[in-house]
């Protein structure tokens, strides 16, 4: 795909084909290209081009100035390569806390801690005022070992490292009520979280799986992929993602009562979805669910130390929320 790749750059950006062009080998959904150090070109595998176009909406008119620009080609926001839809963004400085392999995660220091904590509320009080775009993106089945039109995967056939009892109690659950319907990111992963030296976060990338969902769902993914797998973790550092979601507004407190059932469900979910859909393996499964089970112990234990009641289940009504008003109205 090199070669069209240059010829669409030249033709479409007036970028000179022989510029500096490198494939991320990261990605499981769409693929991803470096272009000059300046630019990030995504190719959108499964979007088509009217939800592309969409998502383009959503980041041009974001508030949180966390979100990417878009750079404009001569067909607009969006081109299409190969028959599929394309979007370049300006590159964002910055470091993330992962390595190639998604198992490799790298400590966070506090200030970062703070500032990701800070960002993903930011972030979502601005997509929530863009929910309207949500509703014609679709909305994700968190709990649906066959989504995707895929098989329902059978326990038994998992390899050994996924034979846990989370992961077998995630196979059997049906479906899960959305407690808190809310337009995502739903990837906001270490991978996509570019921050500063001090730890400031820089920018959020990857806006390619935004999409209605559960906002209490994404938070937990949150704090299991920068909290509890962090390897230098601190029950000081979840302190810090709490007191964000309290000061958000957005989550009601005796909901945080559910995350731990919740954060069982995430970790499933997530290593049962590498084993289905990371082809050829970039990540080490088996080591990804070493660090997860290390995890849910140390979240199990942090959230007893809270004394929150019980929840056994996160079932009822879905939650009304709404962003919080800007300060000084």
């Amino acid at each position: 795909m090199t070669e069209s790749m240059r010829e669409h750059l030249a033709r479409t950006y007036d970028i000179p084909a022989s510029s500096y062009l490198r494939q991320d080998q990261r990605g499981m959904m769409n693929d991803t290209w470096f272009v000059t150090g300046d630019f990030v070109m995504t190719v959108f595998r499964s979007r088509p081009p009217v939800e592309v176009a969409l998502i383009c909406s959503v980041v041009q008119n974001d508030k949180s100035d966390l979100l990417p620009r878009i750079v404009l080609g001569k067909d607009g926001p969006v081109s299409i390569i190969d028959g599929k839809a394309a979007v370049m963004w300006q590159r964002f400085t910055g470091n993330h806390y992962v390595g190639r392999d998604h198992s490799n995660k790298t400590p966070i220091s506090e200030t970062g801690h703070i500032s990701i904590a800070d960002a993903f509320w930011r972030l979502h009080a601005s997509l929530a005022k863009q929910r309207n775009v949500g509703e014609w993106l679709g909305r994700m089945n968190y709990i649906a070992p066959g989504a995707l039109n895929q098989p329902d995967i059978p326990f038994a056939e998992l390899p050994a490292c996924l034979h846990k009892d989370y992961i077998e109690e995630y196979l059997q659950t049906p479906s899960l009520p959305l407690r808190y319907p809310a337009f995502v990111h739903r990837d906001f992963e270490r991978q996509n979280v570019l921050n500063a030296p001090d730890g400031k976060v820089m920018g959020v990338v990857d806006t390619d799986a935004l999409m209605m969902g559960d906002l209490l769902f994404e938070y937990v993914h949150v704090m299991m992929n920068f909290v509890f797998t962090d390897p230098q973790y601190q029950p000081r550092h979840a302190n810090h993602y709490m007191k964000a979601l309290t000061k958000s507004g957005m989550i009601e407190r005796e909901d945080v009562a559910l995350m731990p059932t919740l954060l069982r469900a995430f970790a499933a979910k997530d290593l049962v979805d590498y084993f289905r859909y990371d082809h050829p393996p970039k990540t080490d499964l088996s080591r990804l669910a070493d660090i997860y089970d290390i995890s849910l112990t140390r979240a199990e234990s942090y959230f007893s130390s809270l004394s929150l009641p019980v929840a056994a289940r996160p079932l009822g009504r879905a939650r009304r929320h709404k962003p919080p008003e800007p300060e000084g109205t």
